[in-house]
């Protein structure tokens, strides 16, 4: 008998709520995402269901991740590399600091973005839909060793004649 993942059954009953079909593909590429924990580029997903011996193109990966997205079971980011990448929400929901020179990453509380939520619904009448944030900047270290004009500025770039 297949182990159910925690987390699988309410997926699956709130997609059935909202009169969604979860069909063979959608389950798959749920299940991948859920047993993740952490970001998968379409690359990712589509290189794990080969090792699930499941065939899936990079274009259906898109469609379904795009899916899954809309359902908020999943969320797309941009964290400054080549490919956005993708992860399951669940209950462990967090934002990121990106360092532009060094390129580290730090995981921050979901709760820490509240104060904005709540002045945009406050102030502009606006439902922000945050699920996930890359919030780019310069980490502590590299600002130790930067001078106050090169702060934001990758280290590749920096001293380079104009």
């Amino acid at each position: 008998m297949t182990q159910v993942q925690p987390g699988a059954m309410r997926d699956e009953d709130v997609l059935r709520r909202q009169g969604q079909r979860l069909t063979p593909q959608r389950r798959m590429i749920l299940d991948i995402m859920r047993r993740a924990h952490g970001h998968m580029t379409v690359d990712d997903v589509v290189r794990e269901a080969g090792r699930r011996h499941q065939a899936i193109n990079v274009a259906t990966t898109y469609r379904i991740l795009a899916w899954l997205t809309e359902h908020e079971l999943v969320c797309v980011t941009d964290t400054g590399g080549r490919d956005h990448t993708y992860e399951y929400l669940g209950t462990n929901r967090h934002h990121h600091l990106i360092c532009q020179q060094c390129g580290s990453e730090v995981e921050v509380p979901y709760d820490l973005m509240t104060p904005v939520i709540e002045a945009l619904r406050k102030d502009y009448g606006f439902e922000p839909r945050v699920d996930h944030q890359a919030i780019f900047g310069t980490c502590q270290e590299c600002q130790a060793v930067s001078s106050p004009g090169e702060q934001g500025i990758p280290a590749e770039l920096r001293n380079r004649p104009v």
